[in-house]
């Protein structure tokens, strides 16, 4: 593969820690990949030596399957959960026991993003004893406490971490943990931060800054997006206060098309969808949305065109990572994006989730809203 000097410099790096900055489109798993590749062939690093954590099992299989390497690659519950040795348990799954609001406030609180303990805490972990389960965050939770008293004592070289700007405090610990005695590759982009309801904290790149003295590393270059979108994304990011200052630059020779488009209402809202979708066929567009009724309606109105097969309907979150020749984003109102926000931090987050949503296109880029909703998001006004 064919790398620039910024991917070549940090494939080929000496220093013990690493951080790359890559912006979206910048061919951020190449690098991890080429650099993985490196320790193999050129270092004479044992595949056993080496741990890559991803944050989504979407992810970690396309490390592996481009990687084409006996190399354990996993989310960090996928890895926690092969080591922790639960039998007789079972991971907890739906119930109507406790609130959606008191299982979000358990969550955070086992993440160790909030330090007050929910009310129902101490009721809900006796809920989980009495059926013989763990949910999904035990998993790092027991990971954590057996890494801390040399339960799990592991050996890896090398540890790399993708989608860093993703993690959270509970997982940076164990990360800490497993990195004793591990060189330290990690990769992300705070301006793609929008995992806060997950507890993901986006100032983990900063305690790794203290932590770990990284050389740091920027890729800017994007291989994606045309001139047009990537202008437009830089416009729309630049306006977040705390961030890294960091401009993307289109590397495609080829033109491309941004347009924001009024409709007024939601059927005129499918009527243009459907319309577009005709005049483009057999083109591919994504239609991403970042509020779940949105969704609702649509999959009820666009089954009635089953024959035109040429899109896929999914958030914005559900996005992330993906690429597109062509994308629509539909909840382009400010009652939608962003919606009811507190503060600036939550501001800066609907933001950063629109940014995700408009890296995602190659060519061609719509951002519709409906006038009888409101205006137009003042992200883009």
């Amino acid at each position: 593969m064919n790398y620039n000097n910024e991917q070549l410099q940090i494939i080929h790096s000496d220093s013990p820690h690493i951080l790359v900055l890559a912006s979206a489109g910048s061919g951020k798993t190449a690098t991890l990949i080429g650099r993985i590749n490196y320790l193999l062939q050129e270092l004479n690093v044992q595949c056993q030596q080496i741990l890559c954590l991803t944050f989504t099992h979407r992810a970690a299989h396309e490390v592996m399957r481009r990687l084409k390497k006996d190399i354990w690659v996993s989310t960090f519950h996928k890895f926690a959960l092969a080591h922790i040795n639960i039998q007789d348990f079972n991971l907890l799954g739906e119930n109507n026991i406790f609130t959606k609001a008191e299982m979000k406030n358990i969550s955070l609180y086992k993440n160790h993003y909030s330090s007050r303990k929910p009310l129902v805490y101490e009721q809900y972990q006796k809920f989980l004893l009495d059926h013989h389960c763990w949910d999904f965050d035990d998993l790092l939770v027991i990971l954590q406490q057996k890494l801390v008293n040399k339960e799990l004592i592991f050996d890896y070289h090398y540890i790399f971490i993708d989608e860093f700007q993703d993690t959270n405090n509970l997982q940076y610990e164990c990360l800490k943990l497993l990195a004793q005695n591990s060189k330290v590759f990690a990769v992300g982009d705070p301006d793609q931060a929008i995992y806060a309801f997950r507890g993901a904290n986006r100032r983990i790149i900063n305690f790794f800054k203290n932590d770990f003295n990284p050389q740091q590393y920027l890729l800017i270059n994007n291989y994606r997006s045309s001139k047009e979108i990537i202008d437009f994304c830089n416009n729309l990011i630049q306006r977040n206060i705390f961030r890294t200052p960091k401009n993307l630059i289109s590397t495609k020779p080829k033109s491309g098309l941004v347009e924001i488009i009024k409709v007024f209402d939601q059927q005129a809202l499918v009527n243009f969808i459907i319309d577009t979708l005709r005049n483009e066929y057999p083109q591919d567009w994504a239609l991403l949305y970042r509020v779940n009724k949105s969704s609702f309606f649509l999959r009820e109105k666009l089954a009635d065109f089953y024959t035109l097969n040429n899109y896929l309907l999914l958030s914005i979150h559900q996005a992330k990572g993906l690429e597109f020749d062509n994308v629509m984003i539909i909840d382009c109102n400010d009652a939608m994006t962003p919606g009811i926000v507190e503060n600036i931090m939550e501001l800066e987050e609907e933001r950063r989730i629109l940014f995700v949503g408009c890296s995602r296109a190659r060519a061609k880029l719509i951002l519709l809203y409906q006038q009888q909703i409101g205006p137009l998001s003042r992200f883009l006004r």
